[in-house]
């Protein structure tokens, strides 16, 4: 089988499709020639879509499976895998994206991560830090068949995932370096994260309204802010920061005063 350049994976779960349609609005409008097949890999298909193509999953089926059932059904040297929650919030450069799976290629590299950053600054890879904190999200990342086999054959979900990558930091110093996953040296899919734990965030709720006014965003709640969300907020935009041994001891220490996380460290 002669295998695709690249997809796009986006592994949303059936709750969120609706999240989903609202992705896709804004996804053309930023990427209205994007040439790549774009996958919905779900666990029901009860949703329309103009263009991304419906993959049914299993209802048992969690965020890491449908990422790798999506890949072996349509199998393509790169995988570019996006959460529906994370919209785009500038155009995508076809020319920059060409690059990048260019340079993945020539060099074999099985991973590629975006830095969050809004700035953009001279393109170039570095490898990547075992103990780099969501160093290893899949949520906006290149990858390609050799990273699913080796870290997603797993039945897991997305927090999971992340957690028992989170805790696998903790097993390195600043001095290992992984051999064939690096990181850009900025984001050149740049997004907003709108959706945490079923509501808008708030912030970006607005801005997304400002960006697209003439879609409808009032499909769900937003979050009211409170001492507690805005903490948690904080932590969670200074947490690449701090190395994920501090980052254990925070959160440790959070969780006595009735806080909780998604994961561990």
């Amino acid at each position: 089988m002669i295998k695709e350049k690249m997809i796009i994976i986006i592994p949303a779960h059936s709750s969120y499709l609706d999240v989903a349609v609202i992705f896709e609005k804004i996804f053309y409008l930023k990427w209205p020639d994007c040439p790549f097949k774009i996958i919905i890999s779900t666990n029901d298909c009860n949703a329309q879509f103009e263009k991304f193509v419906l993959l049914k999953n299993k209802n048992s089926d969690e965020f890491i499976r449908r990422i790798y059932n999506a890949a072996k059904k349509y199998p393509a040297n790169y995988y570019l895998i996006l959460n529906e929650d994370r919209f785009l919030s500038q155009n995508i450069d076809d020319e920059i994206i060409n690059n990048v799976i260019s340079y993945l290629d020539t060099n074999n590299i099985d991973f590629c991560r975006f830095i969050p950053s809004n700035k953009k600054k001279k393109l170039y890879f570095s490898k990547l830090k075992k103990n780099k904190p969501y160093g290893l999200n899949v949520a906006g990342c290149i990858c390609n068949d050799n990273f699913l086999n080796d870290h997603m054959k797993e039945n897991i979900n997305g927090w999971e995932y992340e957690n028992n990558e989170l805790l696998n930091t903790l097993l390195f110093s600043s001095k290992d370096y992984y051999d064939k996953y690096v990181e850009a040296s900025y984001d050149f899919l740049v997004t907003l994260h709108g959706i945490q734990k079923g509501k808008w965030k708030p912030l970006n709720y607005k801005k997304l309204k400002k960006l697209y006014p003439t879609i409808n965003f009032d499909i769900r709640d937003v979050e009211k802010i409170s001492f507690s969300y805005a903490l948690k907020s904080f932590f969670s935009h200074i947490a690449r920061f701090i190395s994920p041994k501090v980052r254990y001891k925070i959160k440790s220490m959070l969780n006595k005063f009735g806080m909780t996380f998604s994961t561990k460290c």
